[in-house]
């Protein structure tokens, strides 16, 4: 199983980073955990020269594994199913800048290191960023097959996170959120999943994996409340990892939660288990 570590540079508050700070001294910490990668928080390519990231990745051999995009909605307040066609053009447009500067990334190294996700999380919004709810779905998927065209292009897949009512009112029921997927009907986008909104949902987590776990490139692990996945956790870790174990799992588990001190002992802990 290959594991990521989400990071953030430290310049605006984040509890779903468990690495916080310079990305150097991020990339070097989650070099020492014997992670296979890493994935960025940011809301602008400026955030993580290419350069830098470039020479970190080759220093520590790790993979990008995805852009988090969720700052844009966070910080500006930017979604794209908003119902203000100026603002959804404005996302849009830092959306690609992101997977064109993904793809610069992977043309410098020059080989196979697995493709950066964009990830539609937060960014999706709400129903109320639009005047009605078929107004939102119809901003949202017109933003969407438009991203996809430029993923196309440079081969970087857009995932879609099946979320919670907690945070947001919009493809939160996974057999939802995959059936979207499914409809657009694109190789470049899929559904991914996320245990702390799979348990905020109440729904059957190990179900969930048995019954999509082969359908999606990513899982993100984190207890309640972005709280560390263990063996306290509320979640039964130990049954999911199982599950994960028995249909030989290929794609991301990515920790996104708050740091914590013995980091170390929660991978030794998913590792074990997942062995």
């Amino acid at each position: 199983m290959k594991f990521s570590l989400i990071i953030s540079d430290g310049s605006h508050p984040c509890s779903t980073a468990p690495l916080q700070g310079p990305a150097e001294v991020c990339f070097e910490k989650a070099a020492k955990l014997q992670v296979q990668g890493v994935q960025l928080t940011l809301d602008s390519p400026a955030r993580y020269p290419l350069e830098l990231i470039q020479s970190l990745m080759e220093k520590t051999g790790l993979a990008v594994s995805g852009l988090a995009t969720g700052e844009i909605y966070t910080r500006w307040g930017c979604s794209i199913g908003s119902g203000n066609e100026k603002t959804r053009r404005k996302v849009i447009g830092a959306l690609q800048r992101k997977a064109v500067a993904s793809l610069q990334e992977l043309l410098f190294y020059g080989k196979e290191l697995g493709a950066p996700s964009l990830i539609i999380g937060a960014v999706r919004g709400r129903l109320s960023d639009a005047p009605s709810a078929p107004h939102y779905y119809h901003q949202f998927e017109e933003s969407i097959r438009e991203l996809l065209e430029t993923a196309s292009k440079v081969h970087i897949p857009l995932i879609l996170e099946a979320n919670d009512h907690e945070e947001t009112d919009v493809f939160c029921d996974v057999a939802e959120t995959y059936a979207f997927t499914q409809k657009i009907g694109s190789p470049w986008l899929s559904m991914y999943l996320d245990t702390m909104h799979l348990w905020n949902e109440k729904a059957d987590l190990v179900g969930m994996i048995e019954q999509f776990g082969n359908k999606v490139p990513q899982i993100d692990l984190s207890g309640p409340q972005r709280t560390a996945p263990g063996p306290a956790s509320a979640i039964d870790f130990r049954a999911l990892m199982a599950s994960l174990r028995h249909l030989s799992f290929a794609g991301w588990l990515t920790l996104e939660m708050r740091p914590v001190a013995q980091l170390d002992e929660v991978l030794r802990f998913l590792r074990d288990e997942g062995m």
